[in-house]
């Protein structure tokens, strides 16, 4: 592919590249994304975008005032279920929405396992580690199936006996809207479970939807029908969302 290896961010944008792609720890993503920026690059960043409130809005008038195009990287949102999950909603399948259950926990050591889970990002609080920030994915596709929550209240913290100083728990209520209509929406991330969960399911007045990402499901089951519509995304190749992201930046670019 005739990939050079740069040493330093200079370097780099000394090279007046088009893009750049900002995959470093969680904690130093607006600061590189801020220099890029200044340099004129289009912005490709890998979430979450920060772990702080600080420089965001010196970022977002820098990328406005360029033109840039800035991407954070939430590739489920090319997931076909979740696109399908959103026309479901649209056109109100299952009715005024109840509540809603999300999931997404698993077991931490098990996140990579080529490495020390000690040392890795996801465990370390100066790199931007946690739970809430790991396991963001959640909250990205939460606003874009519900939009921006109304209320929201969090318990949890470091439960478990893992080396590590960040929370491996959170448990999450939100107050969230769909078609005007308010309703509780609960999430737990967390650190500590084996095997994987990662799970959604939305009650509405008229049915359900349940969708298990880790064993590749989706049903949807109404009040007054016997039957279940069911996809198998069992066999979803996971790099194709990635490769659909980086064609949306791309074409946007």
């Amino acid at each position: 592919y005739e990939v050079r290896e740069i040493e330093t961010l200079e370097k780099g944008l000394s090279e007046n590249p088009t893009a750049v792609f900002i995959t470093n720890p969680s904690s130093m993503h607006v600061e590189v994304a801020i220099r890029a920026a200044k340099a004129g690059c289009h912005l490709f960043i890998e979430k979450p975008l920060g772990t702080r409130d600080e420089k965001i809005d010196e970022l977002i008038n820098l990328v406005d005032d360029k033109d840039l195009v800035a991407l954070v990287a939430y590739q489920l949102r090319f997931h076909p279920g979740l696109q399908m999950i959103a026309g479901w909603l649209q056109d109100q399948r299952i009715g005024d929405l109840i509540s809603a259950h999300i999931v997404n926990g698993e077991h931490l050591p098990n996140f990579h396992p080529y490495e020390d889970y000690r040392t890795s990002y996801a465990s370390r609080n100066e790199l931007g580690g946690g739970c809430i920030l790991s396991q963001i994915h959640e909250f990205d596709y939460i606003y874009s199936l519900f939009g921006m929550v109304r209320r929201l209240f969090s318990l949890g913290g470091k439960l478990s006996n893992m080396e590590i100083d960040v929370e491996d728990t959170a448990s999450i209520l939100m107050e969230c809207t769909s078609h005007g209509m308010r309703f509780p929406l609960s999430l737990n991330l967390n650190f500590v479970q084996s095997p994987t969960t990662r799970t959604c399911t939305i009650i509405g007045a008229l049915g359900r939807i349940d969708w298990d990402l880790h064993n590749g499901s989706l049903e949807l089951q109404t009040i007054k029908s016997t039957s279940i519509e069911r996809y198998d995304y069992s066999k979803l190749d996971r790099n194709d969302l990635f490769l659909a992201e980086l064609r949306h930046f791309l074409d946007c670019v």
